[in-house]
């Protein structure tokens, strides 16, 4: 789910995360940009079961039409990749979003730290993000 807004609406947060957090539902992908200027887009996933709960949640609280601001993308998939040796070997995540996009795979979103790589893509890329991934790693069978 894709959220834009105005960064005056940022005040409205807290109280929606907080209903979630009630509720019971799991956000486990979260990133923000600020671009641009003024405008805040947020980038989150949700259980496919807690989608039409999360799309009431924002539209209500953040006062915003979900053609325009709220973009919504059904069955995707959250990778997470760990290794500690990750940070040791230069150019590790960009061979990988050059293999991905080879591979025609379209990346949702991505965030890099110095020993893992999150990515957000649509289950139907999942196959040929595991050809991409089988290339750089080795992967255990099973």
């Amino acid at each position: 789910m894709n959220i834009q807004m105005h960064e005056s609406k940022l005040i409205y947060l807290p109280p929606i995360l907080a209903t979630f957090r009630e509720e019971g539902i799991s956000i486990p992908f979260i990133m923000h940009s600020f671009f641009p200027p003024k405008l805040i887009t947020i980038t989150l996933t949700l259980d496919q079961k807690d989608m039409a709960i999360g799309q009431v949640a924002f539209q209500e609280g953040l006062d915003i039409s979900p053609p325009e601001f709220l973009k919504i993308k059904r069955k995707v998939v959250l990778i997470i990749i760990y290794g500690p040796h990750l940070g040791e070997i230069p150019g590790v995540v960009s061979r990988l979003h050059k293999l991905l996009s080879q591979e025609g795979v379209e990346i949702l979103a991505m965030s890099a730290s110095l020993n893992s790589c999150l990515l957000v893509i649509q289950d139907l890329f999942l196959p040929k993000a595991n050809r991409a991934f089988a290339q750089i790693f080795e992967i255990p069978q099973g």
